[in-house]
């Protein structure tokens, strides 16, 4: 920055040989319509330029402009379980769209044609089965049911897991033992459905949920 650039209040930069005051904001005074800024998240070398008074608008509402994320944001103050601290989490509501598919456990096959693979478990219903439309797709498994051999659902409100027959003929095993009705799933359970084995392994649980980062 030249000695003659300077900076007002609202961010704006400015040749100060040419001007007495910055002209960005005599402009945006005078009803020409809003003006674009850079703004600099504390102390950062990454910026974004954005409508000042856009930047402008979120703050008196309590945000922030964050530029590492290019996305408006707000500061909750959360309390932990024991309530003896709170801590401050940043909030942005685009987080909190339903289109997100956030990973909630894992299905990993120890046994069967598609040994190796692993497949990703989605918050609510997971259907088991051959067709590319399924949410774990084992495409290799003659035995396995194209359509629904074989539901995993995530409840995230208990963060519990559960496997339940799907809406084929076909049989599905937890552990080598039938399963006519929701059961509910365990670390390392064992599901077999056709000829191949998957093994659990969650990640949502007691210990860990999505929500304590999207400031539910």
């Amino acid at each position: 920055m030249s000695k003659e650039t300077k900076r007002c209040s609202n961010g704006h930069f400015y040749d100060a040989e040419k001007f007495a005051e910055c002209p960005f904001c005599q402009q945006m005074a005078g009803g020409q319509g809003s003006m674009r800024t850079t703004e600099f998240v504390d102390g950062d070398d990454i910026s974004k330029t954005v409508p000042s008074s856009d930047i402008e608008r979120e703050k008196k509402a309590g945000g922030f402009f964050s530029a590492a994320v290019g996305k408006f944001g707000f500061n909750r103050k959360r309390t932990d379980e024991t309530g003896d601290f709170q801590k401050t989490v940043s909030f942005y509501p685009e987080m909190e769209s339903n289109n997100i598919d956030l990973t909630v456990g894992a299905l990993l096959c120890i046994n069967g044609p598609d040994f190796g693979a692993t497949y990703l478990l989605k918050t609510g219903k997971n259907f088991i089965g051959r067709d590319s439309a399924m949410d774990v797709v084992i495409a290799g498994d003659q035995k396995v049911s194209r359509y629904r051999h074989a539901i995993v659902v995530y409840e995230p409100k208990q963060r519990m897991f559960l496997a339940q027959p799907g809406e084929s003929s076909e049989l599905l095993y937890v552990n080598n033992k039938v399963v006519l009705e929701p059961l509910r799933l365990y670390e390392y359970d064992e599901l077999s459905v056709g000829n191949t084995s998957l093994l659990f392994v969650p990640i949502c649980g007691n210990q860990f949920s999505w929500d304590e980062y999207l400031g539910r």
